[in-house]
């Protein structure tokens, strides 16, 4: 069996089956992933349509509502249902041939580009933030959406190139079937627990960590706290008690407040999903003192926030909201 564990499919023990899930555990799985892929894929697909059609902006701010928008959707409508299937079936079965190849890599290759852009989308906007605050006089090198956005994904396909390297569809003898399963080049068939693939498995995964957890979030936290300790501690000299002023300075806190919420929920909920991860490749000792359900709703809690984002934008982006709400009131004329 084979259980889709953040973005990349993990075997999991011959000792932990599917069929070991009791049925009241499917059931509730399966409700919750369905209400945040309602949620998840509405939200977004509205958030994305305010920001192409209705918005007359094209913000930095709008951006990074797009880039988020796309990046969930992809993990809705690709990611959800076939963690859902996973649950149910032993294997999930692929289609043979050259075909089948291109979409398991394809399938594979989308889950780790579309978290990649996410963070690095977070990661942008926190720079172009601290240029905008910290030096609003000089030339706006951050502020031209189309370049940072095509940026963002070109960076992402780059970097996970790997993944669409390590898939591919292969025939498997216990359950008759062709699936899709994670192999590295080098490999043998026959062996996926040889000291050699074990070895590049860790690296690979501790350097997924860095590049798309700690090291972007730690940067982009960094930022975040000195752009809050000068928005919010700084004494502006002059006149400070203008209404353009005060107007201004409220936006950006708003903005700032918006992102920053965005960035800890993401933290969070992806969180515990590497500590898995660590658990998996880093001290499999202590996988026995793990239950797979667990391990489960970790996953499930990486997955809702797709359908977090969306809720904070209306909840914290009053100008979004508004265009929202003015968009779903068209939509019966």
């Amino acid at each position: 069996m084979q259980f889709v564990f953040s973005f990349a499919a993990t075997t999991v023990p011959p000792g932990d089956p599917s069929s070991g899930f009791s049925l009241e555990f499917k059931i509730s799985v399966t409700i919750v992933y369905a209400v945040i892929f309602v949620i998840a894929f509405l939200g977004n697909s509205f958030g994305l349509y305010v920001v192409v059609k209705k918005s007359s902006s094209t913000s930095i701010s709008n951006l990074f509502i797009a880039n988020m928008a796309v990046a969930d959707l992809l993990l809705t409508v690709i990611m959800m249902p076939l963690q859902v299937a996973f649950i149910f079936v032993d294997v999930v079965v692929w289609i043979p041939g050259i075909l089948g190849n291109v979409t398991c890599k394809l399938v594979f290759y989308i889950i780790p580009v579309s978290i990649a852009a996410t963070v690095f989308t977070m990661m942008f906007i926190s720079f172009d933030r601290f240029y905008a605050i910290f030096y609003p006089l000089r030339g706006k090198i951050f502020r031209k959406p189309k370049i940072l956005s095509a940026t963002i994904w070109i960076l992402s396909l780059a970097l996970m190139v790997p993944y669409p390297v390590m898939y591919r569809v292969q025939y498997s003898p216990d359950s008759d079937e062709h699936i899709c399963v994670q192999l590295w080049p080098w490999q043998d068939e026959n062996d996926s627990t040889s000291a050699e693939t074990y070895r590049v498995l860790v690296i690979f995964h501790i350097t997924i960590f860095v590049l798309l957890y700690a090291w972007p979030l730690t940067i982009t936290i960094i930022i975040y706290f000195l752009i809050c300790r000068k928005l919010w501690l700084r004494k502006i000299p002059g006149n400070v008690t203008t209404t353009n002023h005060a107007a201004a300075e409220k936006s950006k806190r708003k903005v700032v407040r918006l992102l920053v919420i965005i960035v800890l929920v993401f933290a969070i909920c992806w969180f515990p999903n590497y500590v898995d991860h660590y658990v998996w490749y880093v001290r499999p000792d202590l996988i026995s003192s793990m239950p797979v359900e667990a391990q489960l709703w970790f996953l499930w809690l990486a997955h809702a926030n797709s359908a977090i984002n969306p809720c904070l934008y209306m909840l914290l982006n009053s100008r979004f909201r508004k265009e929202l709400f003015s968009t779903m009131t068209c939509c019966p004329r």
